[in-house]
């Protein structure tokens, strides 16, 4: 009963991560990253422009890393709760809930099954 619980939140994590548009958002991330790295490293600016741009580029950056870190522990922690659902509904015991969140054969098969939805989905 507890791996039916595990991967029920595992379902939920992949759907709320698709839903909250977490990929779209590191995306964003990832390219302001390499648009600042392109500043730095272009000979036609000088040190006050690279640095009004970098400065701009941390200020989104920051952005970003509030954006992702709360709709990360949103999507998280649903997914805890969900996993925690059948403890709360009497279905299992919490231990045993913990102990196969732990075990290597889940934890494999999580993952598998986590990026295999993700590369399903995109």
């Amino acid at each position: 009963m507890a791996y039916i619980f595990l991967t029920l939140s595992i379902i939920v994590f992949i759907g709320l991560i698709k839903l909250l548009r977490i990929e779209p958002m590191v995306r964003s991330a990832a390219t302001t990253a390499r648009e600042a790295g392109a500043v730095m490293a272009s000979r036609t600016l000088d040190d006050d422009a690279k640095e009004a741009a970098i400065q701009a580029a941390s200020l989104k950056m920051l952005g970003f890393l509030g954006k992702i870190t709360c709709v990360s522990v949103v999507a998280v922690g649903v997914s805890i709760g969900v996993a925690a659902s059948g403890v709360w509904a009497g279905f299992l015991e919490l231990d045993r809930l913990i102990s196969a969140s732990v075990d290597w054969r889940f934890l494999v098969g999580a993952t598998v099954v986590t990026l295999s939805g993700l590369w399903i989905t995109r």
